[in-house]
Order: structure tokens, then sequence, then C-alpha cells
């Protein structure tokens, strides 16, 4: 029995483990391709300055996912031939991307200066393409081809941030005004908040909905809690009584019929089978027992009688 136990744990948690390894993996892999390239700016001369006081051209990296990213480990590069010619450092923690940010990189060549500047410089005047790879060195998670005829500071930039050219043909756009570790676009208008205020302009709507959300799922907890309490109550005496070789007890319904029920029914096929009854037919005689006690009040024999004391009467 403790082997058979044994088995079963080890089972459950290679089941575990395994179903834990995967869901890791595709998340990691699912976070990685969420990152894209955002904005390039190719030639800078009025525009950000690196952290050296220079004008230098930059690369924003935008994660368009709902989960932290780390690209550390991937590639930046401005040759498709040479898809390994930046690595982006592992020990760096600016290299942490958080859902909805972005990421800039400066190409100043100079790459000593820490894991956001670049070891190459971008080209004004001549159409460039640059990628993002993955830490295989072989995978381009995103990539763009930069026109030749982009003006001096002005960006090729993701309009609205993060979509994908499948969605939006017309996705990359010239900006004449780069916005460097900021958002492409800023929507003027939120269309959901606004038809809200308009269905529901006192409120009202929005509370009751989300009090119902949460008493139910409260609802729904406690009676998920309850379920699998009694399920381990039982699966826990199911196995005690396999432990100690003995079967469980069946446990009696509320209106289960006593052992009296069956005697009085057991009785009265007996008078039935074997025709006990009265001489007379449809005549019913009762005659009286003169017997004190009778079996069915054995305990009448074991009683005994109080003695009555009454503490002022003379003592003969």
């Amino acid at each position: 029995m403790r082997t058979y136990n044994i088995w079963r744990v080890l089972l459950h948690s290679l089941i575990i483990g395994t179903a834990l390894l995967l869901s890791l993996t595709s998340t990691k892999a699912q976070g990685i391709s969420s990152v894209r390239i955002n904005e390039v700016v190719v030639d800078n001369t009025a525009g950000a300055i690196n952290p050296y006081g220079e004008h230098v051209g930059w690369i924003e990296l935008y994660n368009a996912g709902a989960a932290t990213v780390n690209v550390k480990g991937c590639y930046l590069t401005d040759d498709l031939k040479n898809l390994t010619k930046y690595r982006i450092p592992m020990t760096d923690a600016r290299t942490i991307l958080p859902p909805y940010r972005q990421l800039l990189f400066w190409a100043d060549n100079v790459a000593a200066r820490g894991a956001l500047h670049l070891n190459f410089v971008l080209t004004p005047g001549a159409e460039q393409t640059i990628a993002l790879v993955d830490t295989d060195g072989k995978t381009i998670i995103d990539q763009v081809t930069v026109p030749a005829t982009l003006p001096q500071n002005a960006s090729w930039a993701r309009i609205p941030d993060g979509v994908l050219e499948s969605v939006n043909s017309n996705v990359w756009q010239q900006a004449d005004q780069p916005t460097p570790s900021s958002n492409n676009t800023m929507p003027e208008v939120n269309e959901k908040v606004e038809r809200i205020k308009v269905e529901d302009p006192t409120g009202g709507i929005m509370t009751i909905t989300a009090m119902l959300v949460v008493f139910s799922g409260l609802l729904l907890l406690a009676l998920c809690f309850t379920a699998i309490g009694r399920i381990a109550m039982r699966l826990s005496a199911r196995n005690k009584a396999r432990a100690e070789g003995v079967k469980p007890a069946v446990k009696t319904s509320k209106g289960s019929v006593e052992e009296e029920t069956f005697v009085a029914i057991s009785m009265a096929l007996i008078e039935a089978t074997e025709e006990v009854h009265d001489e007379e037919s449809g005549v019913l005689t009762i005659e009286r027992n003169e017997a004190s006690s009778s079996a069915w009040s054995m305990k009448a024999h074991n009683q005994r009688i109080a003695v009555q004391r009454n503490p002022f009467s003379k003592r003969s």
C-alpha cells in the first residue's frame, strides 16, 4: 500500500512538473514574440540626446504583450547577413521591458558604454533594414526597412504602437516629431469610456454589475471549497479503511428503517403465513395480559424501587 502511494505521488509530481515546464516555455516564447521595433531615427541633429550629450540615431523597442519581457541575449542588427551583430547583454537590469513600455537603444557605435549602446551607427540617406533577432541568433522576431527618403530629425514610427503590419498595412509612417521612450500616438477619445458615459451616466449599472461579479465569484469559491472538503474527507476515510483492512461503513440515510420495524414486519409475516389468528373469522379478541412485564420492557426487571424517606417520621 505504501509503495502504491509513493508511485502515485511521483506520477502526480511528474505530471505537474511537465505542465509547469511547458507553460513556462510557451509563456517565454509568447513574451519574446510580443517585442517589436516601434520607432527609428536615423539622422538626429536636434532631437534626443544620449547620456553622453550626443545627438545620435536611435532604435526603440516596444512590448505589445501583457507580461514583462527580458530581451537579454537577443540581437539587434542593421545587416540581415549578420544577424548577431549586437548581442544585448545578459546582466543588465535595464533590458527588462514591462508591458506596453518602450526601451531605447542608442546607435552611437560605442557598445562599451552599456547595454543600451549599440556597436553600429545608422546611415542617413540610405535605405536600411533593422532587425530584432531571438537568442538563437537565427529567428527574426521583427524587422523594419527604413526608407532613404526619411528627413533629418524625423522618425519612422509604428502608428499605433505595437500593431503588426498584418493587421494594418500602413502601420509605418513618418513622424516629424519623434517620441523616444513614449507612445507614438495618444488617442484623444476612448470609445469604450464614451459609450459607458452615454449608456450609464450615473454609474449604477456598473456598480451593480461589479457587485454581482464579486458575490458570484465568492459563492462559486464557497461551493468549490465545500465540495473539495467533502471529497477530501471521503478519500481520507477510504484510504484509512484500506490501510487498516476494514471495509468502509456505509452511511445509512436519515429515513432508514430501524430494527424494531424489521422485527414487527417479520412477526406480521409469520402470523400471516402460519395462520396464527382468532378462531372466529372477522372477530378480534383482546385479552388482558396479566404479566407485569414483557419481552419489550426488560428494563423493568432491572429497576429498583426508590426508597421513600421521611426525616420527620419517628423511628419504630
